[in-house]
Order: C-alpha cells, then sequence, then structure tokens
C-alpha cells in the first residue's frame, strides 16, 4: 500500500489524515465483568475528488514518483483556482465539532460531502460552509430542526452554488426557513430537496420565494414529496415567471415530470449572466485515503488505476503497423473492447484504460487484430489506402 503526502494547504483534510492515524477507546458491553474496550480510529477513510487534465492513469503514475499529492494536482477545468472535493463518511458525532472550526479556516476547500450528521451539529457546520461551493448532506436523517441554520447560511454565502439535502425528513418548517434565506440569496444556483417529506405548504412558499427573487437557482428538485396537485401548481407557476431557474423536478413515486426551458438570465451578482467559461478537456478523480496510504481511482470505475500500457515494440510495413505493448498485472483470460477511429486507439479491459493514444497518420479502423499473452497486448493495425502517408519511425 503506499505512503501517500497529501499537501493541499486545506485544514479540513488535514484534520482527516490525522484521525485516520489516531485510535479511541470504545467500550463494548454494558454489565460488568462481560464488557470490554476496544480501540478504533476516529475515522476509517475519506475520499478527495478533483478534475485533472491528465488521464487518471498518467496522474497517479505522476503522483506515485512524486510520492505527494499536491494542490496543483487539483485543477479546475475552467481555469479558475485549485479547489479540493472532500467526502466523509462514518464520522462519529463528537468530532463534528472540530470539524466546524477547521471549516471556517479553510480557503482551498471547494466541496464537502457528510452523510451522517444530526440537526445539533448544523449551526457550527452551516457557519463552517459560508466559503463552500457545493454542500451536501444527502441521507443525514436531517429534520426542520435543521431549517434555520440553512437559512442562515443561504443569507450570508456569496459562494454557495449548490446544496443537496435529498433523502432526508425536512418538512414544510424546513422548506419555510430556506425560502427566507432563497429570497435574499443570488449565488446558489442548484438545490435538491428529493426524497423529503415536503406538502404543500412548503411547496407554496418555495414558490414564493423565488418569484420574490426570479434570480436564484437554476436547478430546484423537489420530486418524491408529500405534496398534492395544490404544491405542484404553485411551483409551476413560479417556475415560469423565474428569470434563472431552468429545470424543476416534480415528479413522485417513481413517476418522470420534469420542466425545463432555457433561462433568460443565470445567477449571479444584482442579476447579470456571469462570464460563460469554456471547459477544457480533462478527467475526474478520486484519492482513497485510510491509515495504511492512499490510492487513486478513476471515478467511474471500481477499481484502482495502474499505469497505462508502455509501448516496446513497433514493426511496419507498406500495410500493417504492429504495436506492441507491456501491461502490468494484465490477466491471461482478461477481455478487451478496442475503440478505433483513423487517427486513434483506445483499448480498455476489465474498466481500465489500458491503450490512449493519438495515431501519426490514418488506419482503417474497420479492421484490427489483438492478441494477450504473458503482460503483452499485440495490436495489428491496417494502414488506410489514402490520406497522409505513414512515417517510418524508431523505437
Amino acid at each position: 500500500m503506499t505512503s501517500l503526502r497529501l499537501n493541499l494547504n486545506s485544514p479540513v483534510v488535514d484534520l482527516a489524515v490525522r484521525w485516520t492515524k489516531e485510535e479511541k477507546q470504545f467500550r463494548v458491553g454494558v454489565l460488568e465483568p462481560f464488557s470490554s474496550s476496544i480501540w478504533q480510529e476516529k475515522l476509517r477513510d475519506f475520499k478527495l475528488r478533483g478534475w485533472n487534465e491528465l488521464r487518471v492513469d498518467l496522474l497517479a503514475e505522476d503522483v506515485m514518483k512524486k510520492q505527494e499529492l499536491r494542490l496543483s494536482d487539483f485543477q479546475d477545468p475552467h481555469g479558475g483556482e485549485h479547489n479540493v472535493s472532500v467526502e466523509i463518511s462514518a464520522l462519529r458525532q463528537s468530532s463534528l465539532q472540530d470539524l466546524s472550526l477547521v471549516l471556517e479556516q479553510d480557503k482551498h476547500l471547494a466541496e464537502l460531502c457528510i452523510n451522517d450528521v444530526d440537526d445539533q451539529a448544523m449551526p457550527a457546520l452551516c457557519r463552517g460552509a459560508a466559503g463552500l461551493r457545493s454542500f451536501q448532506l444527502a441521507g443525514c436523517g436531517l429534520t426542520d430542526a435543521a431549517g434555520k441554520p440553512l437559512a442562515q447560511l443561504l443569507k450570508v454565502s456569496e459562494t454557495l452554488r449548490k446544496l443537496s439535502l435529498a433523502n432526508n425528513r425536512l418538512g414544510c418548517e424546513a422548506a419555510a426557513c430556506l425560502a427566507t434565506g432563497l429570497q435574499s440569496n443570488d449565488f446558489l444556483c442548484e438545490l435538491y430537496l428529493q426524497q423529503n417529506a415536503i406538502a404543500d405548504k412548503g411547496c407554496s412558499l418555495l414558490a414564493k420565494s423565488l418569484e420574490a427573487n426570479p434570480y436564484v437557482l437554476e436547478t430546484l428538485d423537489v420530486s418524491d414529496n408529500s405534496f398534492s396537485e395544490v404544491g405542484r401548481s404553485a411551483l409551476e407557476a413560479a417556475f415560469g415567471v423565474s428569470c434563472s431557474l431552468a429545470v424543476l423536478r416534480l415528479g413522485q413515486r417513481g413517476a418522470h415530470h420534469v420542466l425545463e426551458k432555457s433561462p433568460t438570465a443565470a445567477v449571479g451578482l444584482q442579476g447579470e449572466a456571469p462570464l460563460a467559461g469554456t471547459a477544457r478537456r480533462g478527467f475526474d478523480f478520486v484519492v482513497h485515503c485510510h491509515r495504511l496510504g492512499a490510492e487513486i481511482w478513476a471515478q467511474t470505475t471500481a477499481d484502482p488505476i495502474d499505469h497505462p500500457g508502455k509501448l516496446v515494440d513497433m514493426q511496419q510495413d507498406d500495410k500493417d503497423l504492429d504495436l506492441v505493448f507491456s501491461v502490468p498485472r494484465l490477466e491471461p483470460t482478461a477481455s478487451a473492447a478496442v475503440s478505433l477511429s483513423a487517427t486513434t486507439m483506445k483499448i480498455t479491459s476489465l474498466d481500465q484504460t489500458l491503450v490512449d493514444m493519438q495515431l501519426f497518420s490514418k488506419i482503417d479502423p474497420t479492421t484490427y487484430e489483438l492478441s494477450f499473452r504473458d503482460s503483452i497486448l499485440e495490436v495489428s493495425l491496417t494502414k488506410a489506402n489514402e490520406g497522409e502517408q505513414w512515417p517510418r519511425l524508431e523505437k
């Protein structure tokens, strides 16, 4: 297991690392003499999520060479500041106060995802979350008591763009608090309230807040709540007058009911549309951190990424091009999927990218041969009959 230094200038990440190394004593059993104690980590593991213009396998190779994950590895697809997203689960309630304190000091944390916080911890957490871009609290069991801290967060935060409160127990009181916060917020873009207990009254209050402030929210999801046609109609009417709301999800019990439109204005300061940034091509990645080390994963796969196949031999004649790659940990019985275009080749196996390369000249994408043997991957390609001729390349 690789020991990896996390140099991210993030107090929250530093605290999470310390928790994975610290142990705390817990009592097992109630009655003496049968009770005993066990020692467990304060935090078993946590995940970091980011984006980088390098493919995940190449990023992993680079990071392992440095033996260090740096803030610069967490790039922004729109060319903005380097920011980190942290996902923490199974966090003990006694640790939430410490998290709240360091959260207020963190300047590089963009997103925090927690799935086991209770109502009592919400005031402190919401104070610390004012500088986040995304705050995700899905599946925490939050009730109406969490409404007031969330409303205060919406009133003071000028950076929060996404708030996820899905799969909780929020009712009309919490919806009323959120509606109050939305009326004085010009920055929140996405609000997810699906799978809660919001009835008609809560929907009506949310609708009034959208009418009072037509420049808040681009996406609102209230699907799978407890409202009837009355609440649905109120939200649909607000959707019609909102300048920024582009997606409204209202489906109940699995039924698909989505309203969509092109917004006439996007959320921004005083209702002005922000300049649209051009997203660069890149890749999402996940770093799974625990007391023994860390692994870098592709966000869309279930297995850690090894470094890709390395070209070790190449032969060509007037018609064919033969490429030989060394692929570590290639299973003898593995099957592969090949994706070819005239100038690109991608080969994947078991959800791992073995080869992803740009070709110098054109090939016939309908014809190829592929073979595996002893961690060796051999590909035979047929050159195209027309277009730029293949250069004679040396190994």
